[in-house]
Formats: structure tokens, sequence, C-alpha cells
């Protein structure tokens, strides 16, 4: 092995960039992005990153608060270690000169969101992860180490005797195949809401990673619990934005078209309740009423108090014509976040050598059925210090000369066809959201199931006519996350955190993780791989 690795990290949210960071003293990176540095759930995210930075929090506090979110499925070890070191990542932010919101007293401001019993998110305005993502991509342009290849789509792992050595990729600007390989690879391709019709993610998370994996013949762990956030702004378009916890935190609360609270009858939190329980008492209000939204009554706040304390919010409602300070906002759940993803510890590794995984795609076990608000971008900063101080260890013999990226596409790889109307995510989202969603039952898993296990057979076909097409490689990515998901709520025959089953309502005495059987030798490449030579 080279003196200085390579490492090929996949993905440009927080847990990417970070880690791509952390590494670059000792390793040389190539941090990959299916569009561009800017898009990924980090830049959209508002709230912010908990953690105990108070005299009157505690982190037994957090982690007891974060168990009970998790609904019993939170793995204890993985919940203790990640919380515990939050503090640190915070204050090592601070030191490299990143200005969170501050009270006049020059404390850190505080907020408090669903679930958790003390005010203890930090946070920059409701604008955390772009400011996150803007500070991050700024010393990443200046570090020599790291080279940034945007507009590329991820094919296949790069297998050899079951171990990663880096990835097969589609160069969607040049049009080319590249090999890169990797004496590491790490997948930090975020999550996969976008299968779902109503979702507050950008179009790109589309289950890459997890995807990807499975075809490698990595171990998944409880896809069957996506969270889906309370409070998306509704439009009948779809053509919407996120409204963050962090405004229920401040005061705001759920109402009826009425103008009636309704939370106090699902928890006794209302509406800071964990997000499963909102979600659900959002989707029951909604169906048994048979509206098309709830409302956030925001009205008890002036104008300048929204426009100071949630800028991007206020301004977003009033350019959809609606001004919060005088009328509801118009809400609805929407997918949101994976709980689980690739089994990884909480340093990343994952079940196949040479390859690590972190962030939304990793499953640490920290979340278990539900993920507490705001642990997301902590669990993103400590998995990638993590698997920053442990790479070394994870690091597998490699060997070529010369560069590790290499332009190999034939000329008849890859076809230029119009295909897009047939890879459209329109039907998918659709289904998902309606046999997939809030509310799951036996028959319409099962029959999804069985229509999407044909549709998996018919990309492939399209794939053997068309070539490597990006939009074919992403929609079998939707599709086979989708399949993960449907499949393993199916075989959860219980009701547990944001997993509603209505013909099993009841939560079974004992929770156990579920994993997917591996989906060994059907990566995509290997339909092409007796015209490809390496």
């Amino acid at each position: 092995m080279n003196s200085r690795p390579h490492i090929l990290v996949i993905g440009s949210g927080l847990a990417g960039m970070y880690y791509a960071l952390s590494v670059s003293s000792k390793a040389n990176v190539t941090l990959v992005c299916k569009n561009n540095l800017f898009d990924s759930n980090t830049f959209w995210a508002q709230g912010g990153i908990a953690a105990v930075m108070s005299q009157g929090d505690s982190i037994q506090r957090h982690i007891a608060d974060t168990i009970e979110a998790g609904d019993g499925l939170s793995e204890l070890n993985a919940v203790t270690e990640l919380l515990s070191k939050a503090p640190e990542v915070i204050t090592k932010l601070l030191r490299e000169g990143l200005h969170f919101t501050q009270n006049t007293d020059g404390t850190l401001n505080l907020s408090r969101e669903g679930g958790h019993s003390n005010p203890r998110v930090v946070h920059i305005q409701d604008r955390t992860g772009e400011y996150l993502i803007k500070n991050l991509a700024s010393k990443i342009e200046h570090t020599q180490s790291i080279t940034v290849i945007e507009n590329t789509q991820i094919v296949d792992l790069y297998m050899k005797d079951k171990t990663c050595v880096g990835a097969w990729a589609i160069n969607k600007t040049s049009n080319e195949l590249v090999l890169i390989r990797a004496n590491l690879t790490v997948l930090a391709t975020g999550g996969a809401a976008g299968i779902f019709k109503q979702n507050t993610n950008p179009a790109g998370a589309t289950g890459d990673g997890y995807a990807m994996a499975w075809r490698a013949g990595a171990l998944l762990s409880n896809m069957e619990f996506v969270q889906f956030h309370p409070t998306m702004f509704y439009t009948k378009s779809g053509n919407s934005f996120l409204i963050s916890e962090t405004l229920r935190g401040y005061g705001a609360e759920l109402k009826l078209p009425n103008g009636s609270s309704f939370m106090k009858q699902y928890h006794k939190l209302e509406s800071l309740a964990p997000r499963d329980i909102v979600s659900r008492a959002i989707a029951d209000q909604m169906q048994l009423l048979k509206i098309p939204c709830v409302y956030l009554d925001t009205t008890i706040f002036s104008e300048k108090e929204l426009s100071d304390q949630f800028p991007y919010i206020f301004s977003q409602c009033i350019q959809f014509g609606v001004n919060p300070a005088r009328q509801m906002i118009p809400v609805v759940p929407a997918a949101h976040y994976f709980c689980g993803g690739i089994l990884t510890d909480t340093s990343g590794k994952t079940s196949i050598p040479g390859l690590a995984a972190i962030g939304e795609s990793a499953c640490t076990g920290l979340h278990g059925a539900n993920r507490l608000a705001s642990n997301s971008l902590l669990e993103a900063l400590v998995m990638a210090d993590n698997c920053s101080r442990l790479t070394s260890t994870y690091l597998v013999d490699q060997i070529y000369s010369g560069k590790p990226l290499l332009n190999i596409a034939p000329a008849n790889l890859i076809h230029d066809e119009q295909i897009q109307q047939t890879a459209s995510p329109l039907e998918l989202q659709n289904m998902m959201w309606n046999f997939c969603g809030i509310i799951r039952t036996e028959t319409t898993l099962k029959l999804f199931k069985n229509v999407l296990t044909q549709q998996m057979i018919e990309i492939k076909s399209n794939i053997r006519k068309y070539g490597l097409v990006p939009a074919l490689i992403e929609q079998m990515n939707r599709t086979q996350t989708a399949f993960l998901v449907t499949d393993a709520a199916w075989k959860r025959k219980e009701s547990r955190g944001c997993h509603l089953r209505r013909d099993f309502p009841k939560k079974l005495s004992n929770g156990v993780k579920s994993i997917a059987i591996p989906c060994i030798d059907e990566q995509l490449i290997h339909i092409f791989e007796n015209t490809i030579s390496v």
C-alpha cells in the first residue's frame, strides 16, 4: 500500500464533507457528488445539532429522551457513545470559527424540539445546515489533498474477492464510465425520502447508497423505520418547504381548520410530542375529517419576532402567500429521515471490508424505531470524526499504477436515449405514499412487494437495452430501496416508532432490529462486465 492512501467519499452532506476534511491530512481524498457540492439533505436542515451545553441539562437526560423516542429499539451503547461526544463536537466547531446563534449574554441560544426534555439544540437561526455546508465547502476548496468531482452518478461499488476497492461511476458531463479505485470507500449518500410523494428532501435523495451497498452484499437494518416530519408547508402542487420543529418548540401550536387544538388527545407533550406521534395524529385527523392539511398557529407572534427568529420560514411563507403573524400555516406530514440503513458500528464499519458508511446512510442503532429531533446532524459529525480516527484500520490493499481514476467507457456502453419519461419517479412516489406510507397493512404491502419485484426486472431489462444511463441507475436505486422498505415493513408484524401497521396495532414485548437479506452478485455493472477491461 502506498504511504498516502486514496479514499473515495461518495456524498457531499455534513457526514461526507466533515469526514473528508478530518482525514485529508493523512490521505488523498476524492469526494464525489451526484449533482453539486451543495445538493444534500444537510443544506436544507433548519433545526440544528442536539447537544448538552447548559448547566440545567445532562447527558443522561439526552440519552433517556433518545431511547424513549426510539421506542425500545435504540442500541444503548451507540446512544451513550454518540451523545456523550456531542459537547466536544460543538466545542470543536466553535473553535473552528462556526458562529452559532447566541443570547444577548453571549451564551449559546438553545432551542427545544419535540421529544426533548430540555432546550439543547444548537443552531444558526433556522438555517443551520446551509451555514454548516458553506463553511465546510469553503475549507474543502482550499484543501489540496481533496479532489471534488461533481455531476457524477455512482453505478456500483467496485468489488474484488468480497472486498470493496472503489466504485464505478458515470460522469454526467463527459458521459463516460469512470472507475475510481480506493483503499477505503465511504458511503455518505444520505437517505431516500425522495421515494415518497410528500417529502422534505432534495430530488437526489433516492437511496443510492442503500441500493448499491445491498447489491454488493452489505447488511442493512431497520429499513422499515422511515420518519415522517409532521410539518411541511402544504400546497396543492406539492412544491413546498419544511417548517422546522423549532417553531413548535418556540410556542407555535398545531390546530384544526376551525382553530381548535387536537394534540392533547394523543400525547402529554401535545404539539411537542415525538415526530412519529405527531405525524400519525395529523394523518389521523386528516383522514377522520377528510381535510387536506392541518395548521400551525403562529399568530401569537409579531412579524418582527418571526422574521428575526425564523427568517427563512417567515420569508418562504410570505412567498407562498401566507403571513404567519396573521394566518395559520397549512402543514402536512412528509417523509423526512431514514432511521435504518447500512448496518455499521459508531465508526462507520460495515459488513464489507474496505467499505464504511456514515450519517443517514448508516444504521448505528442510535435512532432505533424513531429519531429524536436534531440527533441526525450530531450523528453525522460524531461518526465522521470516529471514522477518520480509525481510517488506518479500515484500509485495504489496492494495487494500481498512476492515478486512481480511469476513464474506460467503450463507445457502445452508454447511449443517450430519450428515456427520461420511462424513468420518472412519480409513479413510484405515489405508490410508496399510498401503500407504504404513514399507515401500512398486510394486503397493500404484499401487493406492492410483487409490483416492485416486477419493476426491478423491467428496469434491468432497460439497462441491458439502453446501457448505463444515469436516469435508469437512479430508477433502479429508488425501486430497490422501496423494495427494502416495503419488505421490512411487511415482515414487522407490530406497530413501533414510526412504523404503524393498522392490522397489527400493538407493540411486541421485545424489540428486535430487522436485517435485510443481502442481494449478492446483482450489481448493474455485471451486465456489461464482458465489454469492460480494467
